[in-house]
């Protein structure tokens, strides 16, 4: 039920194609726990050897619960007008075939640390006419900075959706999207953006009666201070 490799490289990608790999002293391919096991490992990226650990974990089939590959990004602060950088290292969660959890942390140059977490959820597939999967999904987006260090307040942020078949006419379709203050975009985001749409729509659909309607209720938050009508002018 394992395999046992030395002085030995492996990776999921084509062969001769490998974009990256895991070049270890040892690995261990265990088929019963799906995971394999490597000893002083280095993880190779396009050649380039990105970052070493005494011990390192992986799926090898499928989904699985780890650490996904750090990300690092530089850019110029809006509001201090200097070179800065962000550095995110991400863990997911495979909590389920239907659901899963992204738990990350950044760090960001003159502003701390962000705190995020991304949850999916799948409910009742079924199949449409044209035979393929429709899924009902709950989608959630949260991050928070404490205290940011350049702008001395919290800072959050929240995008949450739903699509749900309630019944087999009934549909329910919700987006939530809001954010702490009107320059969170242009200073934690890095790019500008001068309002944020949320809604609530329950549809009807009779199509054997021809009979349908929805009920919507929508809601604009208005960012840096510029409103739709200073947009399009």
């Amino acid at each position: 039920s394992s395999v046992f490799l030395t002085e030995a490289t492996y990776s999921l990608c084509p062969l001769n194609d490998n974009d990256w790999l895991v070049d270890a002293d040892s690995i261990e391919l265990n088929l019963d726990k799906n995971r394999g096991f490597a000893k002083n490992a280095k993880v190779v990226f396009y050649g380039v050897p990105i970052f070493y650990v005494p011990k390192y974990s992986w799926v090898l089939e499928g989904r699985g619960s780890g650490f996904l590959t750090p990300s690092y990004a530089t850019f110029n602060d809006s509001s201090t007008k200097k070179g800065s950088y962000h550095l995110r290292i991400p863990y997911y969660f495979n909590l389920a075939p239907d659901r899963d959890l992204l738990l990350a942390t950044t760090y960001i140059k003159y502003r701390g640390f962000m705190y995020e977490g991304k949850y999916r959820q799948l409910f009742g597939r079924k199949v449409n006419d044209e035979g393929e999967n429709e899924d009902s999904i709950l989608q959630i987006d949260a991050r928070y900075i404490s205290n940011d260090w350049t702008s001395e307040i919290d800072r959050w942020f929240l995008d949450a959706s739903l699509e749900l078949d309630l019944n087999d006419k009934t549909h329910l379709s919700s987006t939530y999207h809001r954010v702490s203050d009107e320059k969170y975009y242009k200073e934690i985001n890095h790019y500008d953006t001068t309002e944020l749409s949320s809604n609530f729509k329950l549809s009807y659909y009779d199509d054997k009666n021809y009979l349908g309607g929805h009920i919507l209720r929508e809601h604009t938050q208005i960012l840096d201070g510029c409103s739709l009508t200073c947009r399009q002018n």
